[in-house]
């Protein structure tokens, strides 16, 4: 029996789905589209089928996804992958499954613009980057540290709307405090390494500092369409992420020419502050929401989340009516 066989439909719990397509494999598990057979009066829903098999991993690769299975069910927040229902089927593989975001991830996104040689208008690199704020606030404020804030962990819906997902690396600390802003602390090198901070990569203590540190990785990524830092191994890419600055903000196609005309100075100093080197220097994300440059969007932001929350309700109602 092969743990990463297509979800059994004779089950009970997938009685509901149809199996539609396998969309990832990697070393927890694997992921399939799923969608709901719907009836007359509500229409068939896709979900995203996680399935990840104990019996292949670790102790705390275990630790992690068993985590992970109680953390998204606990998350409730507008921008991040809300969460649908789990359980674990046969005593030994883990299932969880999540909404699918009809958009796709931000590196697909982020690929396709750069074969196009197109550039996301700063309006919506704002709005993303200031729903993804308010995602890494609310996590912070229930001391979580996500871990691996990156381009493939962060999901577009069919609106153009951005949702931080995949908590399978997350650190969630112990509640010592009443203060939302005291950090929670780590020291384990996880996640993705273009995206990990000098504390990180240093095997130093970190917190929450490190998930804006892989935020603005995202954004420079997005607004650049290149990485802040490349190297041909991995040597090369820890030197590059601690001593070094991440290569200007340069067009595509247009090697060594200073784009200055489709990003502002806010918009770079932004994505700057957010790439210090030293953690304490980086604001937070709430610190962030708060600067007057991203005002604006942070307002659309939470117009949005109100959207967003009244839709959920409605769709509750229907399918529960």
């Amino acid at each position: 029996m092969a743990a990463l066989d297509a979800p059994d439909e004779s089950t009970s719990r997938m009685d509901p789905y149809d199996v539609l397509e396998q969309i990832g494999k990697g070393a927890f598990g694997a992921a399939w589209i799923i969608q709901t057979r719907g009836n007359d009066s509500n229409p068939p829903r896709r979900f995203v089928l996680k399935k990840i098999p104990l019996a292949r991993l670790s102790e705390r690769q275990r630790h992690l996804s068993l985590q992970e299975r109680q953390l998204v069910a606990a998350l409730r927040h507008p921008y991040v992958v809300p969460y649908h229902r789990s359980w674990i089927e046969r005593s030994h593989t883990v299932c969880i499954v999540m909404r699918h975001c009809d958009g796709g991830d931000l590196a697909s996104a982020a690929w396709r613009a750069g074969r196009r040689r197109e550039r996301f208008p700063e309006r919506t690199l704002r709005l993303w980057l200031a729903q993804l704020l308010s995602a890494l606030a609310y996590i912070h404020s229930e001391r979580v540290i996500h871990r691996d804030v990156k381009t493939g962990n962060v999901f577009l819906t069919s609106t153009g709307d951005a949702m931080l997902g995949d908590f399978g690396l997350a650190r969630v600390g112990t509640p010592h405090s009443r203060n939302a802003t005291d950090d929670v602390r780590a020291t384990s090198t996880v996640g993705t390494p273009h995206f990990m901070s000098p504390e990180m990569l240093r095997g130093a203590e970190y917190g929450f500092a490190a998930d804006v540190w892989s935020l603005g990785c995202v954004m420079y990524e997005l607004t650049t369409l290149r990485r802040p830092f490349t190297a041909f191994d991995m040597e090369g890419l820890r030197r590059k992420i601690l001593h070094s600055p991440p290569v200007a903000f340069i067009q595509p196609g247009k090697e060594g020419e200073e784009d200055a005309s489709l990003y502002g100075d806010g918009w770079r100093a932004t994505i700057r502050s957010m790439l210090r080197k030293a953690p304490e220097e980086r604001p937070s994300a709430s610190e962030l929401l708060r600067v007057s440059d991203m005002s604006d969007a942070a307002a659309d932001a939470d117009a949005r989340a109100r959207e967003i929350e009244a839709e959920k309700e409605a769709e509750t109602r229907e399918w529960s009516g």
